[in-house]
């Protein structure tokens, strides 16, 4: 399956299924545990959904401090970030999170006024590589997500309720 067929599919399943439904799709097309969507509200990185492999009835974390968070080197850069194995990655040396999440692959959600909204990533507590296919995938879904994460703010003016749809 080509990876412009897939961002139609997960467009499709975001719109009439919903942002969990949509999330599980590109979660199974991964080796990772995690799958989640982020924004960040200040120095806190809110949790707007997570997939986690193995328990289906998780669907949301508590909000974090953004330095707390791989998340951090997304949202400074403004540009997709991956580690394969934190241990062995000198760019996370220190980090709070180096020894717990392992492997983590992040990518920006940019605003329609080029703000930074949030963070879409992949993450796991082991470390796993990921593929060029894996990783373009996210680049080529995170601008329906930004759209649909912008909408929710303008709909709510936070993102404290997220409609299942």
């Amino acid at each position: 399956m080509n990876n412009k067929f897939v961002s139609k599919f997960f467009k499709t399943l975001l719109q009439e299924k919903g942002i969990f439904e949509a999330l599980c799709f590109i979660n199974a097309k991964s080796e990772h545990r995690f799958t989640a969507l982020y924004a960040f509200d200040g120095p806190s990185l809110k949790n707007i959904c997570l997939v986690d492999k193995k328990d289906a009835s998780v669907r949301q974390m508590e909000a974090i401090e953004v330095s707390n968070s791989y998340c951090l080197y997304v949202r400074d850069s403004g540009q997709q970030f991956v580690v394969p194995d934190s241990m062995a990655d000198e760019r996370v040396q220190g980090h709070p999170k180096q020894a717990v999440i392992q492997s983590y692959c992040g990518m920006p959600l940019i605003g329609s006024d080029s703000s930074m909204l949030g963070s879409l990533c992949h993450f796991d507590f082991l470390p796993v590589s990921y593929t060029d296919d894996e990783v373009s995938l996210l680049e080529l879904i995170s601008p329906a997500l930004a759209s649909w994460l912008e909408n929710i703010f303008l709909q709510n003016g936070h993102y404290d309720t997220v409609p299942e749809r």
